[in-house]
């Protein structure tokens, strides 16, 4: 009878121990994808167990390809999932980083026919933008909104 029951712990042992090596869910990587004109716009978000890349919550990646070549690559830190998503905007394609704590949102916004990025200023949450403005951008709208230009 003895024999039967530390046969028993030592099998529940090794089962939690096999059930604890395997990752959880929340550990896999969510993707989101987004092709047009030969490129592909794709954001990798993964929830950490420690710190990585200086995040210590969500790990997002950003990434344009042309192919196997990576044209443009950015990391960005969030508390939670769904804080960095693609938005298509006509022949825009926007990543928005919303940064639910502080309350503000910052957009990537990629024009693949012109091969140009526009990274906007942090803007508050109430703050809209007209998506039209990016065909043609005046220098008011510029000033205002756009903190960096980026060419392709």
């Amino acid at each position: 009878m003895v024999f039967y029951l530390m046969k028993f712990k030592s099998t529940i042992t090794t089962s939690l121990l096999i059930l604890l090596s395997i990752p959880s869910h929340g550990q896999e990587i969510m993707t989101d994808a987004f092709e047009a004109n030969g490129l592909q716009l794709v954001v990798e978000s993964k929830e950490l167990t420690k710190l990585v890349d200086n995040c210590g919550s969500i790990l997002n990646r950003v990434c344009l390809k042309q192919g196997a070549k990576e044209v443009y690559k950015k990391t960005l830190c969030t508390t939670g999932f769904n804080e960095v998503l693609i938005r298509n905007k006509g022949y825009l394609i926007v990543v928005e980083h919303y940064s639910e704590p502080v309350g503000w949102s910052q957009f990537y916004v990629f024009d693949l026919c012109n091969r140009v990025l526009y990274l906007t200023k942090k803007l508050s949450e109430s703050a809209g933008l007209e998506w039209e403005k990016f065909i043609e951008m005046d220098s008011n709208f510029k000033d205002k909104y756009i903190s960096e230009i980026i060419s392709l």
